[in-house]
């Protein structure tokens, strides 16, 4: 009977160390951060990415793919980073074109020495990226720690890391940006997504939302014209189901953020009803959309706040 307390006894002792070891494993994670060499930089000026690390246990590989686009970023070279200099790595990378926008370098780092892991106390510098911009912009910098192969969405870093045990290591997700010195119309970008939200669907844009425009945005992967295009596109607008009047005064203040002249005024709702008297409504109201986002008005906005019309 005493041995069969004590079986228990151990063996609940036994469950609630793991139970503890288990919990602390989940909840532990790791750091990554990217840093420049120099916090604002010149156009076609060479900089330095790092992508830094701190405190990993039995590091055995890492995989880094990086998203970006090629008329803004130009990648000069990627290697390990200085604190791996010392040792027994096989490493190499390759370049992937998706469109004239968009380019993936994926770039990997394996432990190959006796140990085949290392074990990394404070911070360390994993990879070093040279690199250039090629035009005034501030880029996002997004780390991501995903399988998805289809690398898709705003995210824009995919690091994977794993022990030496073929676990995969968690680290928290990160965001960093780099920019030229001359980019510094940040604030107004934002007043500018946050007008386009109040005016169209009479709200805030909620953090999503803004953080997806806001990075595609100053990463000119979109246009002013295309943002103003695709947001007058949600169900949330087209649903409103204005008047011909409502809508033209709400297409003066989505793209120009003022109340209509009396001139402009009649010009578009006489164009709007001679569309309607061709096509269903719907199609109607996108040919002035698409028509209007052409206008001059719109084109003096993005340029004075260093955006792509």
């Amino acid at each position: 009977m005493i041995l069969k307390i004590c079986r228990n006894f151990f063996v609940t002792i036994s469950l609630l160390l793991l139970s503890c070891v288990k919990t602390s494993a989940m909840t532990s994670k790791n750091i990554l951060t990217l840093t420049t060499n120099i916090s604002t930089i010149d156009t076609n000026k060479e900089f330095y990415i790092y992508l830094n690390s701190e405190n990993i246990s039995s590091l055995y590989t890492i995989t880094f793919e990086l998203k970006f686009n090629p008329n803004i970023m130009e990648i000069l070279y990627i290697e390990p980073g200085e604190c791996l200099k010392n040792d027994e790595i096989e490493f190499g990378g390759n370049y992937k074109n998706i469109d004239n926008n968009t380019k993936i370098i994926k770039f990997f780092e394996t432990f190959v020495g006796i140990n085949s892991s290392k074990n990394i106390e404070g911070k360390c510098e994993l990879i070093k990226i040279k690199a250039k911009l090629l035009r005034e912009c501030k880029i996002p910098l997004q780390i991501i720690n995903t399988n998805d192969e289809l690398f898709i969405g705003s995210p824009n870093i995919r690091t994977i890391m794993v022990d030496n045990l073929l676990n995969k290591i968690d680290f928290e997700n990160t965001i960093s940006y780099i920019q030229t010195k001359e980019f510094n119309s940040d604030d107004n970008i934002k007043i500018f997504i946050s007008d386009v939200y109040k005016n169209t669907f009479s709200r805030m844009p909620e953090e999503y939302g803004f953080n997806y425009w806001y990075n595609k945005l100053i990463s000119y992967e979109y246009s002013v014209r295309n943002f103003i295009l695709n947001i007058l596109n949600e169900k949330e607008f087209i649903d409103k189901n204005l008047s011909n009047q409502e809508f033209i005064t709400s297409m003066y203040s989505i793209i120009a953020n003022r109340k209509p002249d009396q001139t402009g005024y009649n010009y578009w709702l006489n164009m709007l009803m001679s569309y309607q008297n061709k096509m269903d409504p719907k199609t109607a109201k996108s040919q002035i959309i698409l028509r209007i986002c052409n206008e001059a008005e719109l084109s003096e906005r993005a340029n004075k706040l260093n955006l792509d019309f």
